[in-house]
């Protein structure tokens, strides 16, 4: 899953629309997340968002969203 589809989504679930998916969407998108590089993160994002917003996901690896997900298994 492309970096920018999951900043997408940790952003629709930080203003509240409900993710509604199956169990096993859920599990390939953690996975995703997981797979993610140091460059996924400064290259892809860094023409989404500015440096200091880019650091948070580098540091927090999108921590909302993952936990959401998991809360959903």
């Amino acid at each position: 899953m492309p970096t920018r589809d999951v900043y997408d989504i940790e952003f629709l679930l930080k203003r509240g629309i409900p993710l509604e998916t199956e169990k096993e969407n859920i599990q390939l998108l953690l996975k995703g997340i997981e797979s993610f590089t140091k460059k996924d993160y400064s290259v892809k994002l860094g023409s989404l968002i500015e440096a200091n917003r880019r650091k948070y996901y580098i540091e927090n690896n999108f921590i909302i969203l993952k936990r959401h997900l998991i809360s959903l298994l």
